[in-house]
């Protein structure tokens, strides 16, 4: 018998799309896209008892919870990565890719070899600690079985997967070899990873970086000095964007719209009132520094408080 960690009927500890089997199963299944063929997968797979089965659709936050609800049972040792990827975030390889070359410790990109991996555009990992990120590796080993319309298909590609979950319940001595892809898996049981639970969380924080695309970063924080954190964050590990997004509370309530446009000498700015919030889009024209970036910001928060603030800022922005 393989060592079994204790965990409790309800372990997972964020919130996401997903379906919970036995919590001392050894494999989790993560399915990119919620098809037809995604559906079925998570149906048998759940049938199979697997620990936990749902979809992921994005490379940051989504691929974020994933880590955060593992490291929560470290019961889990394999996560089988299967049915179509989704075209646009693309999760499925994201995870594959977290698994085999982990991130770039500074910018966080998830990588591909030795580069960032440029097919990717939301494969960023900002929100964990770089040791859950590590911890998450060690304990945890993916089977691709992504469909490629070669080897992996539309017809086997549910076989396959309920072959590699069958895998990993056995007994070391009766190890299974799969090849997929031209990679071989040794699938077997090896035991709880830890006797105690790893508990990370991303939701419970002050502040968080809530997506990334390929020309946005989505900042959500209940205070400007939580916005002020997490801008320095992104432009110190050299991650910028052409637009960043500020969430406030809103509070404001106006019986007519308006819309009201400011010209200066580096910004242009307009603000849109509504009945329920103020938007305020701010585009700066130059390349600016960090600190007047920042301080720009904290002065139209402080003035429109409880807004929505959209700022437009360069592709470089100049930490002067």
């Amino acid at each position: 018998m393989v060592f079994k960690c204790s965990v409790p009927d309800i372990w997972t500890v964020e919130p996401a799309v997903f379906f919970m089997g036995n919590k001392y199963h050894p494999c989790a299944v993560l399915v990119p896209l919620d098809d037809e063929i995604g559906k079925e997968i998570i149906r048998h797979v759940v049938d199979m008892g697997v620990a936990i089965a749902g979809f992921c659709k994005t490379a940051n936050i989504g691929l974020e919870k994933v880590i955060c609800n593992v490291l929560a049972n470290p019961n889990i040792r394999w996560i089988v990565v299967a049915g179509r990827e989704n075209p646009g975030h693309r999760s499925g390889k994201a995870i594959v890719m977290l698994s085999r070359y982990g991130v770039d410790p500074q910018t966080r990109r998830i990588m591909c070899g030795s580069e960032p991996c440029r097919d990717i555009p939301t494969g960023y990992i900002p929100n964990l600690p770089l040791h859950a990120i590590e911890r998450f590796r060690r304990q945890i080993k993916v089977v691709d079985v992504l469909i490629d319309g070669k080897e992996v298909t539309e017809e086997n590609v549910l076989e396959l997967t309920c072959m590699a979950v069958y895998g990993t319940i056995q007994e070391p001595k009766n190890m299974i070899k799969m090849y997929i892809k031209g990679v071989e898996y040794r699938l077997f049981d090896p035991g709880a990873f830890d006797s105690k639970p790893f508990k990370v969380t991303i939701t419970d924080k002050d502040s968080i970086i809530e997506s990334v695309g390929e020309d946005h970063v989505f900042i959500r924080a209940y205070n400007i000095e939580e916005v002020e954190k997490e801008l320095k964050k992104l432009i110190k590990n050299n991650f910028r964007r052409n637009i960043l997004i500020i969430y406030g509370k809103v509070k404001r309530e106006l019986d007519n719209p308006k819309i009201e446009l400011i010209k200066g000498t580096d910004h242009i700015m307009i603000i849109e009132n509504y009945l329920e919030s103020t938007i305020l889009r701010i585009m700066f024209i130059n390349s600016i520094g960090l600190e007047r970036l920042i301080s720009f910001i904290r002065e139209t928060y402080e003035k429109y408080m409880n807004s929505l603030i959209i700022v437009h800022v360069p592709k470089i922005v100049l930490d002067k």
